[in-house]
């Protein structure tokens, strides 16, 4: 069983590194995959790929980058995207009325500055969702942390 069989018995999915572009997402990293889940996924503006190719050339390193989530299309009642940034996807599971997962699928800079400023935006971004997904919620971050 390769891993693409493997990933459709899963429910919940969170990849980082994807290396993906708008290209990539549709024919190969998610071949098999779109008809079990709603695939969440933000591709890189132009401005973003340029920046990128300016500063591979300069460091002469290849950077890699992307987050997919994805999400079983069972589960897509209690599916509420909550946000969908370059480095992190924030989804919640409204599972009753009163009750939330928040699920954060990250991939943190590895600057330590950058780091920082990232976790500082991730918590603000917490406390937001709190306040949006009334009752109670559990949060649930995985990802790529980049800790040193």
């Amino acid at each position: 069983m390769d891993i693409m069989d493997q990933a459709k018995e899963y429910d919940i999915i969170c990849w980082q590194e994807t290396h993906t572009d708008p290209t990539m997402y549709n024919q190969e990293t998610c071949q098999g995959l779109e008809e079990k889940f709603i695939i969440i996924h933000r591709p890189l503006t132009e401005e973003e790929k340029e920046e990128k190719r300016i500063q591979n050339k300069a460091t002469k390193q290849v950077n890699s980058e992307g987050i997919m989530t994805f999400i079983s299309r069972r589960m897509q009642r209690y599916l509420r995207i909550l946000n969908i940034q370059r480095r992190y996807i924030a989804i919640a599971l409204a599972i009753d009325r009163k009750y939330n997962i928040i699920i954060i699928n990250v991939y943190a800079p590895v600057d330590t500055n950058e780091n920082k400023e990232f976790w500082k935006e991730i918590d603000q971004e917490i406390s937001k969702y709190k306040v949006q997904c009334q009752g109670k919620s559990e949060i649930i971050i995985v990802g790529d942390f980049n800790a040193k």
